[in-house]
């Protein structure tokens, strides 16, 4: 097995639980709505009502969130670089580079509540699409460091069980649309809303959990 201190890894795991929560509590701060299901929530109407300070404090959580999701991405490298160095670097820096964009539009994203609840919608469109293309490089490299994150796990005896492949948080979030009329009221803006973060935590949950007293 790996000459990698399991301890460490779980501490890296852990701080990437901590940046998935401080994301879903900016998400909740700007959209969480009671009592509707997954079909009904809709982000925009929901911030637009939200209160200026609700925005600013979720639009602050972006940045920190961003910050510990990064240290959690860290644990790609510790943990497979024994196998190939440039590859864990890649697999790490994917993320990174993916956590750094998320806290920077999840900031961002507060515009669209500011300037909906004071009529200035026209200049909604110019800050979607800002928020849009960030996903999308986001997605592009978060995908490209799951791939090598999956190879790389199938490919060596890592510290990673095979399994955990079906795990991959990536991937799992483009179960939103299939899931989205399957949740109930009074879960909608819990569950979709804050989807992604939930596929992240469960994930470095997943990995805390393994790493336990050390186990692999």
């Amino acid at each position: 097995m790996d000459n990698v201190n399991i301890k460490h890894l779980r501490t890296l795991a852990l701080f990437g639980v901590l940046g998935g929560v401080l994301m879903l509590i900016g998400d909740f701060l700007f959209f969480l709505t009671p009592w509707v299901s997954g079909t009904e929530f809709q982000s925009m109407p929901a911030m637009h009502a939200m209160s200026n300070e609700r925005l600013i404090w979720g639009a602050v959580a972006g940045p920190f969130s961003g910050i510990f999701y990064a240290l959690g991405s860290c644990l790609f490298y510790v943990a497979l670089k024994p196998h190939n160095k440039i590859l864990a670097a890649l697999i790490s820096i994917g993320f990174i580079v993916l956590w750094i964009l998320a806290g920077a539009f999840h900031s961002i994203y507060a515009v669209v509540g500011f300037v909906g609840a004071h009529d200035l919608g026209q200049v909604v469109p110019f800050v979607q699409a800002l928020i849009a293309t960030m996903g999308k490089i986001a997605f592009v490299l978060g995908t490209a460091a799951s791939v090598l994150f999956i190879y790389m796990v199938l490919r060596h005896k890592t510290v990673f069980p095979k399994w955990i492949i079906l795990f991959v948080p990536t991937f799992l979030t483009l179960l939103k649309g299939p899931l989205t009329p399957l949740v109930p009221a009074p879960l909608g803006s819990i569950i979709i809303g804050g989807w992604p973060n939930w596929c992240f935590v469960g994930f470095f949950l997943l990995l805390a959990f393994i790493w336990r007293r050390g186990a692999v």
